[in-house]
């Protein structure tokens, strides 16, 4: 594609499982986040189509513009999503029990019920990590 986000990435630390049809299933948060941080989106959203929701426990997305990845249902917990950018993201199914959200963009985010707004805005300006009800 010419925008370059369809492409595989040539970065050593990525496992080089993925084929033409997309990249296999995954179970663990590493082939995952490396394919978010590294803007693969189109490979990111076909492992969600083809397995489901995502696991991304403890994954670090620093930084990650994640605006164009399908997070529905996407495993959080323990996520390190300082300064990344979430705007228009829907995670009302998305389990971020212990998410760090330091410096994200949230505007229009639609964050779970069992989520205090108040978590929200304490991880988002202080960096801590949210507790779910």
């Amino acid at each position: 594609m010419a925008d370059g986000f369809a492409t595989k990435p040539t970065h050593a630390t990525i496992p080089d499982t993925w084929s033409a049809e997309g990249p296999a299933c995954t179970e663990g948060p590493s082939e995952l986040s490396e394919m978010l941080r590294h803007g693969c989106y189109d490979d990111f959203n076909a492992n969600v189509a083809k397995c489901g929701s995502a696991n991304l426990v403890g994954a670090n997305l620093r930084m990650a513009d994640l605006t164009r990845a399908n997070l529905k249902g996407a495993d959080l917990r323990n996520a390190y999503l300082r300064a990344c950018d979430l705007r228009g993201q829907d995670l009302s199914g998305c389990n971020l029990d212990g998410a760090s959200l330091h410096d994200a963009k949230v505007s229009g985010v639609l964050f779970p019920a069992n989520l205090d707004a108040q978590e929200i805005i304490m991880s988002v300006e202080l960096g801590t990590r949210m507790r779910v009800r």
